[in-house]
């Protein structure tokens, strides 16, 4: 019997690529309205957009009112993103070590197509580990909504509809932000771990954590090496 379950976060807890999202790449090349971003920000990463002709289709669907001149743009993002990404240091070496120690592992992860395309292609020498891959893009849901972490707990068996949640003490998420991956994990029970690689964005929610204002994570690292040196 496993340990347990680990599930970790993908972007800017394993993997790093632009400074720039997206929602916010698509906004600037193609002068949109904060308004028009967010709206893409969500069909981005709560629809199967497979292909980049299809994500042309999904602009026109979603965004009526935009120029045909934008389908080359639209697709040179896709492509970009689909190779934009790098590993973060120390991330395979700390999937290996909780692998190694005896948990199951798994992902929890707001991501589009082609930048999961980018990461099973870094992390193709130890894909197999993860054991569960909930991606936002085919659950159709994202964080920090708790949907998406109960599909991950009920597909390890510790919630269903009938029941609610069983043991999920027995689960811990791995990311990189407090409103996305913390918090809502802490709200259905899980454990969790704070790698606090984005130090001046989240200074907000470690000082509400410090002064009490905020629920505690179980651990906080400085970085994903870091994960090495805590007893899980």
């Amino acid at each position: 019997m496993p340990k347990g379950y680990i599930f970790f976060d993908i972007g800017s807890t394993l993997m790093d690529g632009p400074d720039i999202s997206p929602a916010s790449r698509f906004a600037k090349e193609l002068n949109l309205s904060d308004a028009q971003k967010e709206t893409i920000n969500d069909f981005l990463f709560t629809e199967e957009i497979m292909h980049p002709d299809l994500l042309v289709s999904r602009f026109k669907k979603h965004l009526p009112k935009i120029s045909e001149s934008s389908d080359d743009i639209i697709r040179k993002i896709w492509h970009a993103q689909s190779k934009d990404g790098f590993i973060i240091d120390g991330a395979i070496e700390a999937i290996k070590h909780v692998s190694d120690k005896g948990y199951k592992t798994g992902i929890i992860s707001n991501i589009w197509h082609p930048y999961y395309m980018c990461f099973k292609n870094l992390f193709s020498d130890i894909f197999d580990i993860f054991d569960e891959k909930i991606l936002s893009y085919e659950v159709g849901h994202k964080k920090p909504s708790t949907d998406i972490f109960r599909e991950a707990l009920g597909r390890i068996g510790c919630w269903n509809k009938k029941d609610g949640f069983i043991n999920p003490g027995i689960s811990a998420i791995v990311g990189d932000s407090y409103y996305h991956d913390i918090a809502p994990a802490i709200k259905i029970g899980m454990k969790t771990i704070w790698v606090m690689k984005e130090k001046e964005r989240e200074a907000q929610f470690l000082e509400k954590v410090q002064m009490g204002t905020l629920s505690p994570p179980d651990f906080i690292v400085s970085d994903i090496k870091s994960l090495k040196s805590i007893e899980l």
